[in-house]
């Protein structure tokens, strides 16, 4: 990751973009201390991520069951009542 002082960084901000836009990131500083970060919201070989609800439509989709409501007492007193012989 790169580093650029303030001014620097203002002069300099198309390319840092492009930079960015090529994977790398960028700090900017200002007195040597870090203040911002400019980096790439998606990885160059990589697709934007989906959003969550676009994954569980998938999963929904895919479903080979649909859920079923568990009620745990009725569970536990089949368990209970069950022949293990």
């Amino acid at each position: 990751m790169s580093k650029f002082d303030l001014a620097e960084a203002g002069t300099r901000l198309p390319e840092l973009v492009e930079r960015a836009r090529r994977g790398e990131g960028v700090v900017i500083t200002s007195d040597g201390a870090p203040v911002a970060e400019i980096r790439p919201l998606v990885q160059p070989d990589r697709q934007p991520r989906k959003s969550v609800e676009d994954d569980l439509a998938w999963l929904r989709a895919r479903r080979v069951t649909p859920l079923k409501q568990i009620d745990s007492s009725v569970d536990v007193s089949q368990m209970r009542d069950e022949d293990w012989h």
